[in-house]
């Protein structure tokens, strides 16, 4: 006994979920492999052809702690979290921003680099010159120090 699609669509409630981009929405099949579910995402919304697929994110919301988040679905975790999805569930699909007009990025630019430091100058090659002192602060008054040392020994001179 051969399945027919009809029948097999009713066996697999989840057969069919909702791409949402921006205020746009449709209905798509569901398929096991991340970068199937990226083409489906650039056929549906042609406008994002152009877009580096590095940039395009898919994700869902769940409830945690009793409050709704959206949490992002990575490439290792659509097979697991689309074998799941109710019939008809909403993926939203958006654009990370792009990293300095790059169409793909690097692990290297994501991190920041180390702090730039000045060089040092060679002495050996006459580039030294040599810090210019601080002029020496005035030596105090004699009124001054004679009313120091009232205050601090409580004595008078």
């Amino acid at each position: 006994m051969s399945s027919s699609p009809a029948s097999s669509s009713t066996s697999n409630p989840n057969n069919l979920i909702t791409y949402r981009f921006e205020e746009e929405l449709v209905y798509v099949g569901v398929v096991p492999n991340y970068k199937d579910a990226l083409d489906i995402v650039v056929k549906e919304f042609p406008i994002l052809s152009e877009v580096d697929r590095e940039r395009l994110t898919l994700s869902t919301h769940a409830t945690m702690n009793g409050a709704r988040r959206t949490v992002r679905i990575s490439e290792s975790g659509w097979a697991p979290t689309s074998a799941k999805l109710l019939r008809g569930e909403v993926i939203d699909v958006t654009l990370k921003p792009p990293v300095n007009g790059l169409k793909s990025r690097s692990a290297e630019s994501l991190v920041d680099a180390p702090p730039q430091y000045l060089e040092v100058p060679d002495v050996k090659m006459g580039y030294y010159s040599a810090p210019v002192s601080r002029a020496s602060s005035p030596a105090p008054s004699a009124r001054s120090r004679k009313s120091f040392l009232e205050r601090v020994f409580c004595f008078k001179l």
